[in-house]
């Protein structure tokens, strides 16, 4: 079953991220974020970010990411419409029963992967920026008067030196050639020595 974007779109703003996740783990406040233990792998010390404003939940542990709807799915194992379904039943909202051709289903599936790709691109240059390979970028937003809740709730990260790191990087996590390389190699090589803005407000 497959569901246009704006009634998808709906069913994720009626749920609100942390109220749903609050149902499953216990989060605590931490500036403009909430954290707690991850539900995706065994810690000791929380490393689960969820955030409010951005509608999205990440682990600094594992690299799990995403919105409410792939938290259900990841957590429950559900698929994306059994996740979608159970959002919409909390909600409120009626999901009527349609069909699509099969190229409808197929661009959406497409577009869907896209999107992931995007995701998954945005927290790699994230987690870069915090490693030594990123140490210059961080030190350029600190001079720049840039706080670590600054950093960390727009999710600023830095695209470091070398051929295809990002396509095998993607390729790690599964995502196919004929998907991500057209999209995402151009940024390799070309965003050098400078701060990655990933557009999280766009993927969700």
């Amino acid at each position: 079953m497959y569901y246009p974007d704006n009634l998808v779109e709906e069913v994720r703003a009626r749920n609100d991220i942390v109220e749903v996740i609050s149902s499953y783990v216990r989060l605590q406040k931490k500036g403009s974020n909430h954290f707690g233990l991850c539900p995706f792998h065994n810690e000791k010390t929380a490393s689960f970010s969820v955030s409010q404003p951005k509608q999205m939940y990440h682990c600094f542990g594992c690299g799990k990411s995403g919105n409410v709807i792939t938290f259900i799915m990841e957590y429950e194992n559900y698929t994306f419409p059994e996740a979608l379904k159970l959002l919409a039943d909390r909600a409120g909202v009626a999901l009527p029963e349609i069909e699509y051709s099969k190229e409808e289903k197929e661009r959406d599936s497409l577009k869907s992967r896209v999107l992931e790709a995007y995701r998954e691109a945005g927290v790699y240059y994230y987690k870069v920026l915090r490693c030594d390979a990123g140490k210059k970028a961080y030190e350029y937003f600190k001079n720049r008067g840039l706080s670590d809740e600054t950093i960390n709730k727009f999710g600023l990260g830095f695209a470091v030196t070398g051929r295809n790191l990002l396509y095998n990087h993607l390729r790690s996590k599964g995502f196919d050639d004929h998907l991500p390389y057209e999209r995402t190699r151009r940024y390799d090589g070309h965003l050098l020595e400078q701060g990655h803005f990933p557009d999280t407000e766009r993927e969700q």
